[in-house]
Parts: C-alpha cells; sequence; structure tokens
C-alpha cells in the first residue's frame, strides 16, 4: 500500500507541484 502510494507521488509529483505552487502564491500574497 505504502510502495504505491510512493511510486504514485514519484509519477505525479509534477501535478501536485502545479497545484500547490500557485496556492502558494496565493496564500503568500494574502
Amino acid at each position: 500500500m505504502l510502495k504505491v502510494l510512493i511510486s504514485n507521488i514519484r509519477s505525479f509529483w509534477w501535478f501536485y507541484a502545479v497545484l500547490f505552487i500557485p496556492l502558494a502564491l496565493v496564500v503568500g500574497w494574502s
């Protein structure tokens, strides 16, 4: 289970980055 989760994170790290960066910018500007 954990190995699958880790592999998913490795495969989609760029996807999470794309979601997180704008959120971080919004929080930073607030």
